[in-house]
C-alpha cells in the first residue's frame, strides 16, 4: 500500500515536471483533472506556468462537461487574458511625449500643452515700527502694486 502511494506520488511529480517543460494548454489541464490531481495544484500550476488557453464560451462548456471545476476555469480564463505593457515601454513613449516641454505651468487645450505665462508679485508690508507703535493693534498693510503685464 505504502508503495502504491511513494509510486503514484512519484508518477505525478514526473507528469508535472514533463508538463513544466512546455506550456499548458486546454488539453494538458485536462489531463491533470483526470489523473485526479486537485484543484488547489492546478491552480496554482495554471498561475505559476505560461499557458496557452482556448477560453471560448463553447470551450469552457465542453470542459465543464469534462469535469474542469468553476475555479480551474476561472484560473485559466484570468490567465489567458492580455499581458499588461511593457513598463519600459511605456516609460520611453511618455519620455517622447514631453521631451520638447520646458519647466513651466501647462494647460491642455485641444490635446495640446500650452504654457501659461506667471507674472510676479511683489508684497510690501506696513512696516515693522508701525506694528510696534500700535502695540499689535493695527496690523501691517498689505499692499500689492499694480502688477505688470507682459
Amino acid at each position: 500500500m505504502r508503495t502504491y502511494a511513494l509510486l503514484a506520488i512519484c508518477l505525478a511529480a514526473c507528469s508535472i515536471a514533463a508538463i513544466a517543460q512546455q506550456p499548458l494548454t486546454n488539453d494538458s489541464i485536462e489531463k491533470m483533472v483526470k489523473a485526479g490531481l486537485g484543484d488547489d495544484v492546478i491552480v496554482s500550476m495554471i498561475q505559476s506556468q505560461p499557458g496557452n488557453y482556448d477560453v471560448t464560451p463553447d470551450t469552457l462548456v465542453a470542459l465543464k462537461k469534462d469535469g474542469l471545476s468553476d475555479k480551474v476555469l476561472s484560473a485559466m480564463a484570468a490567465k489567458s487574458t492580455a499581458p499588461a505593457p511593457d513598463k519600459a515601454t511605456a516609460d520611453q513613449s511618455k519620455d517622447k511625449y514631453y521631451e520638447d516641454l520646458e519647466i513651466g505651468v501647462y494647460h491642455k487645450v485641444k490635446d495640446a500643452w500650452t504654457l501659461i505665462e506667471t507674472e510676479p508679485v511683489n508684497w510690501k508690508t506696513g512696516g515693522l515700527m508701525k506694528s510696534i507703535a500700535s502695540q499689535g493693534i493695527v496690523k501691517g498693510d498689505c499692499r500689492v502694486p499694480q502688477a505688470r503685464l507682459r
